[in-house]
């Protein structure tokens, strides 16, 4: 579920599990990354002239900044807070009630 709020333009990535997370996404390049690093890469636009190894670090650094951007890593960590009496507010904007989950 992708955590959003309508009061600004704060939002994170889906909440991650045993089967999506950054690190299980990053496996998708393992193969590109041991037989082919150096062969350019087929895209287009922001990876235009860029090496299989240049992509794969690129995107490694987009899942690190990702993960650190993440406010709550599950929906279990997102709920224990409303468990414990606390209430889920925006990391921008500190409104509690314009959270939305898609």
């Amino acid at each position: 579920m992708y955590l959003h709020c309508h009061n600004c333009d704060w939002s994170q990535d889906d909440f991650w599990d045993k089967g999506y997370n950054p690190l299980k996404s990053m496996m998708y390049w393992e193969e590109a990354l041991l037989e082919k690093p150096n062969m350019l890469f087929p895209g287009e636009l922001d990876t235009k002239g860029m090496t299989y190894a240049q992509v794969i670090a690129k995107e490694m650094q987009r899942s690190a900044q990702q993960i650190l951007a993440m406010e709550w890593h599950t929906l279990d960590e997102f709920n224990k807070v409303k468990e414990k009496g606390g209430i889920q507010q925006c990391p921008k904007c500190g409104s509690s009630d314009h959270f939305d989950m898609d």
